[in-house]
């Protein structure tokens, strides 16, 4: 659902970007509000008013009684400001204003309506730090992208009216600043609002795309959502077909027990499991992760994970084909999950490894729900114990995948 501004504050908008009024010079330098803001990272509303007052002229403070309104449309937070008091108990008096990154989209987004406003000086100074941060909000993302994107936007505002079969009329201006506009309106009140930059350029639509492999849904045309979805591509493909890991390799030639990832494991082998866990809870839509290690912190001494190795001889030595994990609860052990490369599946790897289990953790517990496939396989190989918690023991059709 659209948001959507009050129709007399759209129509009043369209009034003041009607308008002709020469523009205020803008100096080199920074104002002295531009000043204040960078020194303590906020603005007060009454201060922001006189901002934009700097340098556009039309409309007074008629644009200053509507900022309330856009700021919600656009989702850009107006939040009360509070000196800090002198003692934790102390009373203080606030009064609504904005954090210096909101302040900041806020005049990108005036600028990006067609008014005279020029936070070019401001926007350098803020942006500047952002780039060595991993993590932005929608204002940082929009201060991070301005230079590029400065003037070269299509915006749409839309009023509240109700539509239906009523006469519709479209209008087009040009504001003084190279800005385009096309008013629709319905029954003569504003209805929408189409704003063009002056650097606009058309662009082939995006279209939002669902690869085939990894299931993820990215839309096509857009930088940022093309890597992302190679990234978890590429993951993936890594688990799916999988190549020697000569970490691995030189493990399992060096260790007595080298596919028990414990707290005395390395780090990476934490990560190798925590990457396959992840699987399992996608593959199975599972609530939460089984697995709380990772490449910068070791599982808990309470979950052993295992690094399944190809056993077979259909891959490389080296070559990690699943992985699994066990918890300890109340003292006794339990299977939580496990996870096998479909194309190793049926071929006997956790068959392979069952009586080492059973040897290692006793008549352990099995994590429910199971999967067809883990029912049919404890209903073989399982202790009497196991098979007892089964609802029944089914009986294995030919293409149903065992480990």
């Amino acid at each position: 659902m659209h948001p959507t501004l009050p129709a007399s504050i759209l129509d009043e908008l369209v009034s003041l970007l009607k308008e002709v009024r020469p523009q205020r010079a803008r100096g080199n330098a920074l104002s002295e509000r531009e000043r204040a803001l960078l020194r303590t990272g906020v603005i007060f509303m009454t201060d922001f008013e006189d901002l934009i007052l700097e340098t556009e002229t039309r409309g007074g403070y008629g644009l200053g009684r509507m900022l309330k309104e856009l700021a919600a449309y656009l989702a850009i937070p107006i939040r009360y400001v509070y000196p800090k008091p002198r003692y934790a108990n102390g009373d203080s008096f606030g009064c609504q204003g904005m954090q210096a990154a909101d302040a900041a989209a806020l005049l990108i987004a005036l600028e990006d309506l067609g008014f005279a406003v020029n936070p070019e000086r401001l926007i350098a100074r803020l942006a500047k730090p952002l780039a060595k941060k991993e993590y932005l909000t929608d204002s940082e993302v929009c201060l991070y992208s301005y230079e590029q994107q400065r003037h070269r936007k299509k915006v749409t505002l839309r009023s509240d009216i109700a539509v239906g079969p009523h006469a519709w009329s479209e209008e087009y201006f040009k504001g003084a600043n190279g800005y385009r506009f096309k008013l629709t309106k319905v029954e003569g009140k504003a209805y929408r609002l189409d704003i063009t930059g002056p650097k606009h350029r058309n662009i082939k639509p995006r279209q939002e795309v669902t690869c085939d492999y990894c299931r993820m849904t990215y839309t096509k045309g857009n930088l940022e959502s093309s890597i992302a979805h190679r990234r978890e591509h590429a993951r993936l493909k890594r688990l799916l077909e999988p190549r020697p890991d000569r970490r691995f390799a030189n493990r399992l030639e060096r260790h007595s027990n080298p596919e028990l990832v414990d707290s005395d494991s390395p780090f990476w082998m934490h990560q190798e499991v925590y990457e396959r866990a992840l699987r399992f809870k996608r593959d199975f839509r599972y609530d939460f992760l089984q697995w709380n290690g990772c490449q910068s912190k070791k599982a808990s001494p309470n979950y052993h994970g295992y690094l399944f190795a190809d056993h077979t001889g259909t891959h490389a030595s080296g070559t990690i084909v699943g992985a699994c994990a066990f918890a300890l609860r109340k003292e006794v052990w339990s299977l939580d999950w496990i996870w096998v490369v479909p194309s190793m599946r049926r071929k006997g790897v956790l068959r392979h490894r069952w009586q080492a289990f059973l040897k290692m953790y006793g008549d352990f517990d099995i994590e429910h729900p199971l999967s067809t496939a883990m029912e049919g396989f404890v209903g073989q190989h399982g202790t009497p114990q196991q098979r007892s918690h089964l609802a029944a023991v089914p009986q294995r059709a030919d293409d149903e995948p065992i480990f």
